[in-house]
């Protein structure tokens, strides 16, 4: 979401992770997804989750 989320301004930025050969990972590895938002202030805000891709 990209705007005040109460203003009728506000717009969602969509976005598609499109899986590759690179995801194919063994069972001692991991997936890693790190997100980053910086907001209007300067706060950053991070994440970062595992996942499994099933293909």
């Amino acid at each position: 979401m990209v705007g005040n989320l109460k203003s009728k301004e506000a717009e969602m930025i969509l976005f598609e992770i499109v899986p590759d050969d690179r995801w194919i990972v063994s069972d001692e590895e991991q997936l890693v997804l790190r997100t980053s938002l910086q907001l209007f202030n300067e706060e950053t805000i991070r994440t970062q989750e595992t996942f499994v891709y099933n293909h």
